[in-house]
């Protein structure tokens, strides 16, 4: 910001400071550069598609945030509501159904909560697929990518099943507790779904063990909680989904994905079921993704990167903030208030 004075223009944050809020936000930056060079290397052709949907999803743990849409060339025409995507991934996988093999795009994308250090209301993701390739081809790409990025050695990455780290911290066998109540009674907690059950006992008694592991991958996660990802054919009880964490931050989610209209017709109907018993806002079907699953989407394997975090932790910053150039909490300080305290830096439905 730049005030006047004396007919004079100077910033309004001291010389250091603003010194620091160029390479920090520079850095960012860089960093998207650097990010889009690494695709378009590896032979991604880079997309566009639409912020503004007829259905931004059905996940049970994000509420889009909502626009007003009116035809003005028909003013009786009542208005109706469209929503900012919350991430491109359904229709990127449309692009997919048309016969793109390989596909990338860096965007924003909108989602109503909280404010923390490691959450924003519109933030920037990254997202690619790849037709012909299953969750282990990708996840070692994204270590790649991400190392290099971060300058990290990649073959010091530890690789840890979600079963044997609940084994491990908390005892028990979550890979057999997926149905009803059954994590939630085991824990001796209040009955409640599995989706919330594990939430709760990954941030309370798993997650605080990864912050000082460095790069982590999680691999093989209940299917319970597979969203968009196709379940092992091997064992029906482990979705081909995977999540890279570095100092406790979680960065990227991908999945082997669910190309399957029936079943994923079915896991969208059971999250809006989560939704309505949660009062959150009822979600439109997305009828369209369904329908290009339906013409073809061949197998293929895709992933979700949060550019922001990677940028923070890149210029070693721990908040979004420092390395953003109009943070919300500056754009709206007088509708949301002050950041809360940081909640995980992880989002327990995935994408």
């Amino acid at each position: 910001m730049l005030v006047v004075e004396r007919a004079e223009l100077r910033p309004a944050v001291g010389r250091g400071e603003a010194a620091s809020r160029v390479a920090d936000i520079g850095g960012r930056f860089a960093l998207i550069a650097r990010l889009r060079r690494a695709l378009e290397g590896r032979g991604y052709a880079e997309a566009d598609t639409p912020l503004l949907l007829e259905s931004a999803g059905t996940d049970p743990f994000i509420d889009p945030i909502p626009a007003r849409l009116r035809a003005t060339w028909n003013p009786v025409a009542p208005a109706g509501t469209a929503w900012l995507h919350t991430s491109p991934e359904l229709e990127l996988k449309r692009l997919l159904a048309l016969g793109f093999p390989a596909i990338y795009q860096i965007t924003h994308v909108f989602r109503q909560g909280d404010l923390s250090p490691w959450h924003e209301p519109e933030f920037a993701m990254a997202e690619w697929y790849r037709v012909g390739w299953g969750a282990e081809e990708l996840a070692a790409e994204v270590v790649e990518v991400v190392c290099d990025l971060l300058g990290r050695a990649a073959d010091s990455v530890a690789v840890l099943t979600i079963a044997e780290l609940c084994e491990e911290h908390v005892g028990v066998d979550v890979l057999a507790l997926q149905e009803g109540d059954a994590l939630a009674r085991r824990m001796g907690w209040p009955p409640e779904p599995f989706v919330h059950a594990f939430s709760r006992l990954w941030v309370e008694r798993v997650e605080p063990a990864l912050a000082d592991r460095g790069v982590v991958l999680l691999t093989r996660w209940p299917a319970a909680l597979g969203m968009l990802a196709r379940c092992d054919p091997g064992d029906s009880r482990v979705a081909l989904r995977f999540e890279l964490l570095v100092d406790g931050v979680e960065l990227a989610n991908g999945f082997e994905e669910l190309t399957d209209p029936v079943e994923q017709r079915a896991r969208f109907e059971e999250d809006l079921r989560l939704r309505a018993a949660e009062g959150r806002p009822a979600m439109p079907m997305p009828e369209r993704f369904l329908a290009a699953l339906e013409a073809g989407v061949p197998p293929c394997a895709g992933v979700a990167l949060g550019v922001d975090r990677l940028a923070a932790l890149a210029v070693g910053r721990d908040r979004l903030a420092a390395c953003l150039a109009s943070p919300a909490e500056e754009r709206f300080a007088t509708q949301i208030g002050p950041r809360r305290p940081a909640p995980p830096a992880r989002d327990p439905a995935g994408r």
